[in-house]
């Protein structure tokens, strides 16, 4: 009985160049995965509707479209699998991307299963940025802030806390 080399069927790739948001392309998720959304154009919408992967829209404003794309950081036994983002140059880009960064996605359709739901997903193969938006991290309240500290302090004893009481 002779048996034979399992095959690797290579799908075509595809190339999408778009504003991205939420582009986590230089550490996985906490999922294991690199991802990152796209704004897309009708031509965009066009092509992933062709591949039968979902576009979908931005909840605070309807006419934004965009996809996900991902991107396992492991091989299924567990090693990494590399993933090398690039700069409009072609070298090695490891800064952080920010939300309205210009960048080129490759990427292929990639069919999954997981229990009894199914689909198709735009697995990401390369990652360019061509035009960077510097990630600037929100403050989400003045303890994570710079500017807290002993003169935020004497203004909190002198204003004094009133919370739960009526009146002044």
């Amino acid at each position: 009985m002779s048996t034979k080399p399992t095959q690797r069927v290579f799908k075509e790739t595809h190339v999408l160049e778009g504003e991205v948001r939420w582009a986590k392309v230089q550490t996985p998720n906490e999922d294991g995965k690199y991802t990152a959304d796209m704004i897309l154009d009708s031509k965009g919408i066009k092509l992933m509707d062709s591949l039968g992967i979902p576009v979908k829209t931005d909840k605070n404003d309807d006419s934004i479209k965009f996809v996900t794309f991902t991107r396992f950081a492991n091989n299924q036994d567990g090693t990494p699998k590399p993933f090398k983002v690039i700069d409009a140059k072609l070298n090695p880009f490891t800064d952080l991307v920010g939300n309205g960064s210009i960048c080129r996605i490759e990427f292929f359709d990639r069919e999954w299963t997981y229990g009894r739901k199914s689909g198709t997903q735009a697995y990401m193969v390369g990652f360019q940025v061509r035009e960077l938006v510097e990630y600037a991290p929100k403050v989400k309240s003045k303890l994570e802030s710079d500017d807290f500290g002993d003169d935020n302090m004497e203004d909190m004893e002198a204003n004094k806390f009133t919370a739960g009481k009526k009146g002044k």
